[in-house]
């Protein structure tokens, strides 16, 4: 069952090459592409020097200085440290240093060491899109690539999608890396220009070729995918290689589900967890999952707890978390890995349930037939395995076959107790033979031929087995996956 769980969660992980996945990650490509920031080649007191005797570059070197030094999760203790980069950043700026003002209009648009001022940041805005337009016009790719930005953003322009493509395209064709990376998000997307995916494909390699990360990403993406290329899983595990040895997060988590799949490379558990590892640690929540349920399945509980837990909390999308739920809710339930704990039990094995997942409303169910972790309560103990039972899961459906035998939680009712012994039967349940033969010796034939009619009709509409739950959750997954792509 570990091992199934796991399987399961890498092969329906396989299928969701996400639309929004590829989008929040190519949007956040397309505003930094043309914001490297160049490493610092002198020390600060020679910058100081050289700000103070009017050197606007060193200025606006001060001014980066600053801003880095802030610590994001401190910044309102920390509003000096703006304070010195937006005035660096103001020195430099009224030199006519472009990068200087669009610094200087961020501090204004958000209020980072100068009074928020709407109207103040518009006019920098306005000066660094003059002195952008002069310099592009002149061949610069920089300025071009800058203002290609500008006019997607509409900062110191009115918002034009049509001219942002015009500068960004002068700047790739110079072989300006980050224009080249957001000119291949821009194709591979239709929400700003028509969609081209050869395009994508002609600017993110020339882009992932001089080694610009997100490029190097969605192209990994696009050879899966068969978008603009013929479908490779290997180029596409060659790219995704290249970003994540650079950190890139996501690619990290295509690389552990490549790994452990033998997709596109040879399968290695060890491969896997290792990618996994990286991207986890630097909060995916996928990976986290993931690497989880490795650790589940190797009955490494404590390493699993861990992993669970924080995918389980961090708000994980893929199902709302409840391939991390289930799986916390047997290890507190059994003390495995974390401190046995009934109420937590609970709360984990009810969020599942909720969401779905059949062997969670059967374990759920059970905990109100018992009475032992919460009150004894037998219409709620029906209701769970009702919906578990007609997901297939045969303990369930033996389950409501008694109940349905002895009216207990609901009205004695022989024909639907014999129909649920008897798809309980073909799901394998052995005690469902002898409860089937003894209730079978109460009822008239006309009961039992519509007990076989309602069972035959039962499976004829769901076309259910008993499969875990990781196998259903592959099939669903697929077919969403197919349905929005129509190829794996």
């Amino acid at each position: 069952m570990k091992q199934s769980l796991l399987r399961i969660f890498l092969f329906a992980s396989l299928a969701l090459f996400t639309y929004a996945t590829e989008i929040t990650d190519s949007t956040s490509t397309l505003i930094q592409d043309v914001n490297d920031l160049s490493a610092f080649d002198s020390s600060f007191d020679d910058l100081v020097k050289k700000g103070n005797q009017g050197d606007a570059e060193a200025q606006y070197k001060l001014g980066q200085m600053y801003d880095k030094a802030v610590d994001p999760a401190k910044e309102k203790e920390e509003q000096k440290l703006y304070r010195e980069a937006a005035e660096w950043y103001r020195k430099a700026a009224e030199q006519g240093h472009i990068e200087a003002q669009m610094q200087l209009a961020a501090a204004y648009s958000l209020g980072w060491g100068v009074p928020c001022d709407k109207t103040i940041a518009a006019q920098w805005h306005q000066r660094a899109a003059e002195s952008h337009r002069k310099a592009a016009e002149q061949g610069d790719m920089e300025a071009q690539a800058r203002l290609g930005q500008m006019y997607f953003y509409g900062q110191g322009v009115p918002q034009d999608y049509n001219r942002m493509l015009k500068w960004y395209t002068k700047a790739a064709e110079q072989g300006h890396a980050g224009a080249q990376g957001a000119l291949g998000v821009l194709y591979a997307d239709s929400k700003w220009i028509d969609l081209d995916y050869k395009e994508a494909v002609k600017w993110r390699t020339k882009a992932a070729e001089q080694g610009h990360v997100g490029a190097q990403y969605c192209l990994g993406e696009m050879y899966a995918k068969s978008q603009g290329v013929p479908q490779d899983y290997k180029e596409a595990v060659k790219w995704w290689t290249m970003a994540a040895e650079k950190g890139h997060i996501k690619a990290q988590y295509m690389l552990g589900l490549v790994y452990l799949s033998g997709r596109g490379a040879n399968q290695d558990d060890k491969e896997a967890a290792k990618w996994w590892t990286k991207a986890a640690e630097q909060g995916d929540s996928d990976a986290q999952c993931g690497l989880g349920l490795i650790y589940y399945a190797a009955q490494d509980y404590k390493e699993a707890a861990k992993w669970l837990l924080k995918a389980a909390d961090t708000g994980y999308v893929w199902a709302d978390n409840i391939m991390a739920q289930y799986p916390l809710g047997q290890m507190y339930f059994y003390g495995q890995g974390v401190p046995q704990d009934y109420k937590e039990a609970l709360k984990w094995y009810t969020k599942a349930a909720e969401q779905g997942h059949p062997e969670a409303q059967a374990d759920l169910g059970q905990l109100y037939f018992l009475g032992e972790v919460v009150p004894k309560d037998y219409k709620e103990c029906v209701k769970w395995q009702l919906r578990a039972a007609e997901q297939g899961v045969a303990i369930s459906q033996v389950r409501l076959g008694n109940a349905y035998a002895q009216g207990v939680g609901v009205l004695e009712d022989y024909v639907k107790a014999y129909k649920w012994f008897l798809l309980a039967g073909s799901n394998g349940e052995e005690s469902a033979f002898s409860s089937r033969e003894k209730l079978r010796e109460r009822m008239t034939p006309d009961q039992i031929a519509e007990a076989q009619k309602l069972a035959k009709a039962f499976v004829a509409k769901k076309e259910i087995q008993h499969e875990d739950i990781m196998t259903r959750f592959l099939r669903h997954e697929i077919d969403n996956f197919n349905s929005k792509f129509k190829k794996l």
